[in-house]
């Protein structure tokens, strides 16, 4: 008889099993001690489950392990992928997650290339569990998916302030591309693949009366072994599943490897070695002397484990097999229904391979001239032919899988991908304007934003990247100067966010000594830091970004805390950046990067591309030439200066203990001389400070008011 378990599995966060000191480990052990030291009544339930469950595990034992092998009975287990992504690395392909289930299948059928090196202590003990892994095809609604669902959020990262394994779950399950909060999702095995997930390696839990924890996270450096993955990773997903059927790590799961104490400890398998548990592959260790009851005499430490902590892994023994088996047959088990065969034909295991959606991404899509462009067949299930066609691109045409095309022309270009399966069965996709080659040479010099009398980002060229609910928009609120700026409103943002401006195109072409000026204006929600804002160049499109400026700890520009922050005239920043040579170019763009923690309304304005003389602090006061006549003055006095180069400046007059009697604000002076009127504002006679302040340079000069 064969029995097809439909596993639908989530991309979990696990980490490489092959651990060293200084490598992740699996987070199965300290997970559980939070979770039942938090809960009482769920830790009495969970004792209680796993009672029956080592009770089944002894008696599925004493029928295998005479007649291991001749079961007669394989369980399929329908899995489903489940990328929770921001747009980087982590984002795997449903080839890697494919790659993942050919390992799984391999390790948990005693088939892998490798396992025929296990040493001599172990050969004949190597156990095949008679579980298989595929990834479902039919959605809890009923309609076909690859068996891979995307969810693109922040949460990805879960190092991240108050973002919990749980935060990412819920993520998943509200936000994701094919059955957000359908009710069928316990139905496959689920795996959550993510970016961070708190220190881990990946982490799940035993099997388990309660539905809740019934997921598994894992890296998405550690699945399969193409892509993200690597050889020493792979074996990550087939570490936590272990724990997923039930079993624990060799040296019992109470307590952490490698302490003295674990000798009299137990994983409650039979034919596995008591151990301390190493990080290595010493593959003569013995670190419990004694016999072992099992074994009748004292026997090495079975390092090349599945649940073991090395990069030497290659099985599972006839014990654990059993175990896991004996875990998906219980009726204490909350896995025992996913391998029916109603399970199976509900999450689509039960049919052949059909081919169903014609689907492509690419790694950018908006590029410029001669960029290289990587194209990914998206088509399920198992495409077997493929046609593309690239009108302005080089090649035009082509039979490959995953394609790469340079765009030489400017403009927007669709793309066609024909797919064909082994039966015949013929889809195509086609996506009109897909690629758009950036247009050169960018804006003229100079380049001056200030926001007034724009309808709209877009209108202006500038594109914005957000999440969830916030996004960049005009605001008629406030300016630097004048009435407008733009705004990034705080509403609906949660911590680690990263919403990003993105400028146009700026031909810098033949330009030298150039900088990027602009004014901003932020205060805090509450007493506490966090926020940051990074300016980053580009000199290919947007393909790629340098950090050229952060702002975090010095990013408030009022001292005050309050809500819904609208900036005052004195509230504002002026940051000058310096655009190195390398981006001196005919497409040169910028961005203001900002990552979201206690946050607030955040204003931008005065944007400024412009040339400035490059000048030493030490010589700057000697050409800025700053002169005050009359001093002393009486009502006024007139300040003289002469400015490199176009910049932002403002003017305070204060006492010597730095109480303000007046100030001009900031605001846009030309190239050359310059003159201020300076008003004495009917303060006491006595002597005062000017504070003239160029860009982020600030010069001071004592006057006396009589």
């Amino acid at each position: 008889m064969r029995v097809q378990l439909l596993v639908a599995t989530t991309c979990f966060l696990v980490q490489s099993l092959g651990f060293s000191q200084d490598h992740l480990q699996c987070g199965h052990t300290q997970r559980t001690k939070e979770l039942l030291n938090s809960d009482p009544t769920l830790k009495q339930k969970y004792d209680l489950a796993q009672q029956k469950l080592n009770a089944a595990a002894d008696s599925a034992w004493a029928v295998d392990k005479d007649g291991m092998g001749v079961r007669g009975t394989i369980y399929t287990i329908p899995v489903v992928f489940h990328v929770l992504h921001n747009d980087g690395e982590e984002k795997i392909s449903i080839a890697q997650c494919k790659r993942a289930i050919e390992i799984l299948n391999q390790d948990y059928r005693a088939s892998n290339p490798d396992l025929n090196l296990v040493v001599d202590n172990f050969q004949g003990m190597q156990g095949d569990a008679e579980i298989e892994f595929k990834l479902a095809t039919k959605a809890p609604d009923g309609k076909h998916f690859p068996g891979v669902t995307y969810t693109r959020s922040h949460y990805t990262h879960q190092k991240e302030a108050g973002i919990t394994g749980d935060d990412q779950a819920k993520m998943i399950i509200a936000k994701n591309d094919v059955y957000n909060y359908a009710s069928g999702w316990l139905n496959y095995m689920n795996i959550y693949v993510c970016k961070e997930i708190g220190g881990d390696a990946g982490y799940t839990y035993l099997p388990f009366i309660n539905s809740v924890y019934k997921q598994i996270w894992i890296l998405s450096t550690h699945v399969g072994d193409i892509g993200t993955g690597t050889t020493h990773n792979a074996r990550t997903l087939t570490h936590e599943v272990g724990h997923w059927l039930n079993l624990k790590h060799p040296w019992g799961s109470g307590n952490e490897a490698g302490h003295a104490d674990n000798c009299s400890k137990d994983d409650n398998v039979k034919d596995t070695p008591l151990c301390k548990g190493i990080k290595s592959c010493a593959l003569s260790y013995n670190s419990c002397d004694g016999d072992n009851a099992y074994w009748g005499f004292d026997q090495i430490d079975n390092v090349e484990n599945f649940m073991a902590y090395s990069r030497c892994n290659k099985m599972f023994t006839k014990g654990q097999a059993s175990r896991m088996r004996a875990a998906l047959t219980s009726s204490i088990s909350d896995r025992n229904k996913l391998w029916t065969e109603a399970n199976l034909i509900k999450t689509g295991v039960k049919e052949d391979p059909v081919l169903y959606i014609a689907d492509f991404t690419s790694d950018f899509d908006k590029v410029c001239r001669g960029a290289k462009i990587k194209f990914t067949d998206a088509s399920y299930n198992n495409a077997s032919t493929w046609k593309w066609s690239f009108p302005g691109g080089t090649p035009s045409t082509s039979t490959k899988q995953n394609p790469e095309v340079i765009y030489s022309s400017n403009g927007s270009f669709g793309v066609t991908l024909t797919v064909t399966d082994a039966s015949g069965n013929t889809l195509k996709k086609n996506k009109p304007n897909y690629i758009t080659v950036s247009s050169q040479p960018g804006v003229s010099l100079p380049y001056k934003e200030s926001f007034e009398n724009v309808s709209s980002l877009a209108s202006n060229q500038w594109e914005t990247k957000t999440t969830d609910n916030r996004d960049w928009e005009i605001s008629n609120a406030a300016g630097a100067t004048g009435n407008s700026s733009v705004i990034l409103y705080r509403k609906g943002n949660s911590n680690g966010q990263i919403d990003r401006l993105i400028s146009p195109a700026i031909n810098l072409q033949g330009s030298s000594n150039m900088v990027l000026s602009f004014k901003y204006a932020f205060k805090r929600k509450k007493n506490k830091g966090g926020d940051k804002m990074r300016v980053r160049f580009s000199n290919d499109c947007g393909v790629t970004w340098s950090t050229k400026k952060t702002l975090s700890g010095s990013l408030q520009t009022a001292t005050s805390s309050i809500l819904n922050f609208v900036p005052d005239a004195d509230e504002w920043k002026t940051v000058t950046v310096p655009i190195g040579n390398s981006f001196l170019i005919d497409k040169f763009q910028f961005q203001f990067e900002y990552t979201y923690k206690y946050g607030n309304n955040l204003y931008i304005d005065d944007i400024n591309v412009h040339n400035s003389t490059s000048i030493p602090d030490s010589k700057f006061a000697d050409h800025v030439d700053l002169s005050i006549a009359p001093n002393p003055f009486a009502n006024k006095t007139v300040m003289k200066f002469n400015l490199p180069s176009a910049s932002m400046v403002s003017v305070q007059l204060t006492d010597l203990l730095g109480r303000e009697i007046t100030s001009i604000a900031q605001k846009l002076y030309v190239v050359g001389k310059n003159e201020i009127e300076i008003l004495s504002n009917h303060a006491s006679p006595g002597t005062y400070l000017v504070k003239l302040q160029i860009e982020e340079k600030v010069i001071v000069k004592p006057v006396i008011i009589k």
